[in-house]
Formats: structure tokens, sequence, C-alpha cells
């Protein structure tokens, strides 16, 4: 493709880290001429995913701008990694809260007692 756009370059981040790619996806990511807050996201989930904690937040503390979805995922992360004062955090933080940041604090809290 000779005009790449934002939402192009999303998809390949997302087709790479979908398959596991995750080191691809991360060079696809910062070939990105341009990033919005989709294409931050779609990083830190696979890293999330991946159960690399630290470098989803890493990403997470650089992103210019985040939204619930940023915050729902890096929650989700925690409370499964059983990190709950990472999770309180957070969830403090996060400006509107969904169902899924609810949710995600709701079972980590559970799972961990």
């Amino acid at each position: 493709m000779f005009d790449k756009n934002v939402v192009s370059w999303i998809v390949m981040v997302v087709g790479y880290k979908s398959v596991g790619d995750l080191e691809e996806a991360k060079k696809l990511f910062n070939e990105m001429p341009q990033r919005n807050v989709a294409s931050w996201n779609a990083i830190i989930c696979g890293l999330v995913k991946l159960g690399d904690l630290k470098g989803a937040r890493r990403m997470f503390n650089e992103m210019p701008g985040r939204n619930v979805v940023s915050y729902s995922t890096m929650i989700d992360g925690y409370a499964k990694a059983g990190d709950m004062a990472s999770v309180r955090f957070l969830f403090e933080l996060v400006p509107q809260r969904d169902i899924f940041g609810w949710s995600a604090s709701i079972l980590g809290y559970a799972q961990s007692g």
C-alpha cells in the first residue's frame, strides 16, 4: 500500500498481536508515522495478554492520551496477576468507569480472596 493511514497500521499491529507475534507488532507500532489512542491500546492489550505488565505499564504511562479502554485493559491485566494494589490505584484514576473496569476489578478481588 502506498498510502497507509492510521487504521491500516492498527489493523497490521492487531493482526500480528492476534497471532502472538508481539515483536513484529511492536516493530510496526514504533514505525507508525502517526499514532492515536486506538494504536496505543492495541499494543498495550498485546503486552497485557502476553503477561508483560511492566511493558504495558510503561506504554500506558507514555500514552499522550488515555481512554476508558486503556484503563480497563491495565486493570484487567493487574487483576489477573493478583496485583490488587495496582488495580485499586488505576481504578481510582479512571475518569469514567465502565462495566469492563468494574468487572475486572470485582473479579480480581474475588480471585484474590
